[in-house]
């Protein structure tokens, strides 16, 4: 996963992984698991209020705070190249690989 600032690289052990389908959204920020509304329209993406379980793991917190944020303020996203790229306006703040 990359965000806007440099990028990351998630442990085997806690891979980031996002998945959106039937309007929720849900996957591994790095170190605990998300799920929450999201809302897609054509172009625009929007997660709702995420729960998450709180497990602190030193090794990874920062691709969580990272994952996290980047989810909180993606606005649309693009698909390029095999990958989803979460955006806010034009920035690109996280890309992840599409899994066949």
């Amino acid at each position: 996963m990359a965000t806007s600032s440099k990028e990351l690289k998630p442990s085997e052990e806690n891979p980031v992984t996002l998945k959106i389908e039937n309007n929720q959204a849900s996957g591994n920020s790095g170190c605990n698991y998300f799920s929450g509304p999201v809302e897609l329209k054509e172009k625009s993406l929007k997660f709702g209020d995420l729960a998450s379980t709180r497990k602190y793991c030193m090794e990874s917190m920062e691709i969580e705070n990272a994952v996290l944020k980047a989810l909180s303020e993606t606005d649309n996203y693009r698909i390029k190249d095999n990958k989803l790229e979460l955006r806010k306006g034009s920035q690109t703040l996280a890309t992840f690989a599409i899994a066949n």
